[in-house]
């Protein structure tokens, strides 16, 4: 988000006096001074979808006179359901019968039913410009699919197991029940598992993992790192996300061949 008021400040040098007025609103900072902000009189308000919410509710921030409503990232903002009725909550709000308001979607997987879904629902007689096609990836990439079953398979004790992101801490998870949670917490674990077993299956030089969070990159990076012998380290790894400092380093680490795998979230990997 920051990356987007950046980029906006670096065009709006561009445009005559009066420059626009530029508004992050996250929940890092103070809703409160966010408010008065506003207050002030803004241009545009980039903003989380929980604190964008926020603001409405208050009544910091009027959707009376908006006239562009833009959703980054589409895919993932609208894959959460919180923040799907957020998106569509707020759309309601804005007036459309005396004004008109330009609606734009971007996304890395345009195609998803999701985004085609929204697109219906949020737009009349859209535009779609594809910068890529459906049909981008080359015949030379195959694709497979590893099914992990919990109720088939099983954790093998003997070996040194992944570490999970703690979502079923407090759901007084054992091994061997068959509740939602345990099946959940079983299928965690197997992934780590499952993932040298696919690693040495197919002989991987190397290979980039992609994780839904940060906190499963540094659980996969730990997994790996542990899997190593003391004698070398072949399952060499490097982690790329917000999160991570140095994310040119670890590109680097790949591309020169130093690390076999490149672990990163979705939006790192864009």
């Amino acid at each position: 988000m920051r990356q987007v008021v950046a980029e906006i400040e670096r065009f709006a040098k561009y445009i005559p006096e009066p420059k626009p007025r530029v508004l992050l609103a996250t929940g890092a900072q103070k809703a409160k001074g966010q408010a008065k902000e506003l207050a002030g009189g803004v241009d545009i308000v980039v903003a989380t979808p929980g604190r964008l919410q926020e603001l409405v509710q208050s009544g910091a921030l009027s959707m009376l006179k908006v006239r562009f409503f833009v959703l980054d990232e589409a895919d993932a903002l609208l894959r959460e359901k919180g923040d799907r009725d957020v998106v569509m909550t707020t759309y309601r709000l804005i007036p459309k019968a005396t004004t008109r308001l330009q609606v734009l979607l971007f996304s890395a997987t345009l195609h998803a039913p999701i985004i085609r879904e929204m697109a219906e629902q949020l737009t009349s007689f859209a535009t779609w410009i594809d910068l890529k096609g459906r049909d981008s990836v080359p015949d030379t990439v195959h694709h497979a699919v590893v099914r992990i079953d919990p109720k088939v398979m099983r954790v093998d004790p003997s070996k040194r197991g992944i570490t999970t992101d703690g979502v079923h801490a407090k759901d007084n998870v054992r091994p061997g029940q068959r509740t939602p949670e345990a099946l959940s917490e079983t299928i965690k674990k197997l992934k780590g598992q499952v993932l040298l077993q696919v690693i040495e299956a197919n002989a991987m030089d190397q290979a980039m993992i992609f994780c839904r969070t940060r906190v499963d990159c540094d659980n996969v990076e730990a997994f790996l790192r542990g899997a190593s012998t003391a004698a070398g380290a072949q399952y060499a790894c490097a982690v790329l996300h917000a999160g991570k400092g140095d994310r040119a380093g670890a590109l680097e680490q790949f591309k020169s061949g130093e690390v076999r795998f490149l672990i990163c979230t979705d939006v790192a990997a864009r």
